[in-house]
């Protein structure tokens, strides 16, 4: 191979590389900030489920906090991850933005492969290991038309998902994040559709989904099933709750006994 040909195959590769590292870091931001909002979405559920159980006879402060905060920590994941920049204002790094730099990664490589022999490409990929250059390899193997109708698929499903990420987007925007000043004299407006947690599941489990599909390669592992681990933690704390229950409890610094009701 002459030096010329050489150098002009290391410089698609080296933009073929940082396509996919694009793409690779975008999907660590997004895979953790979902996961993140999943388990904030588990306590609050878990929370619910012992209230409702009267499992929770007192500490009704700490635990009502609990409830509230991982609720709208759960709602504000799923906006941050799903909502649309559809005017790009504020740059967000969101799925949407996610699958355009894994369309955009797909066809460079493509093109790289329609102008170069495979043996080529693979003599000039990066020596270091690690997640971009195993993602680069992976795509060197696999049909991209596949994965663009993977992407395209995947989009569609973010369509279907609209009508419930709307109704996130109006939690967010009007009780969340701000708050709407029909609060004060018409607070029954603000919130015209109601957000039921079988609707915050489904976008948690189609968001999950899609992201799982866009881990390509080996080497990289979305953990998503916390959802075990969390349930033995909250057991573990609910049992010494529950212990307590109907014991008053000693506030410092004081000979009262205060019970919670």
């Amino acid at each position: 191979m002459d030096k010329q040909l050489q150098e002009q195959i290391q410089k698609k590769v080296k933009l073929a590389h940082q396509r996919v590292q694009l793409a690779t870091e975008a999907l660590t931001v997004l895979s953790t900030e979902l996961a993140r909002g999943w388990g904030c979405h588990l306590v609050a559920k878990s929370v619910h489920q012992a209230y409702s159980n009267k499992r929770i006879r007192c500490l009704y402060y700490f635990f009502a906090t609990t409830r509230t905060s991982c609720e709208n920590s759960s709602i504000l994941a799923l906006t941050n991850v799903a909502l649309p920049d559809e005017d790009r204002k504020y740059k967000t790094a969101n799925i949407s933005y996610l699958l355009c730099q894994l369309e955009t990664a797909v066809n460079t490589v493509a093109k790289l492969m329609d102008k170069f022999t495979h043996s080529a490409v693979i003599a000039q990929l990066p020596v270091k290991s690690d997640r971009s250059s195993a993602a680069l390899l992976h795509l060197l193997h696999v049909s991209h038309k596949d994965l663009i109708a993977s992407i395209h698929e995947y989009r569609q499903q973010l369509e279907d998902l609209k009508p419930v990420i709307e109704k996130l987007e109006e939690r967010r925007s009007r009780v969340i994040a701000h708050l709407d000043r029909k609060l004060v004299n018409d607070p029954t407006s603000v919130l015209s559709r109601p957000l039921y947690s079988s609707e915050v599941e489904h976008a948690f489990h189609t968001l999950f989904k899609i992201i799982k599909g866009c881990y390509w390669h080996r080497g990289s592992e979305l953990v998503l099933d916390i959802e075990r681990e969390l349930s033995g933690d909250f057991e573990y704390l609910i049992g010494l709750v529950e212990r307590d229950n109907e014991r008053p409890c000693h506030l410092e610094g004081t000979n009262t006994l205060r019970e919670y009701k």
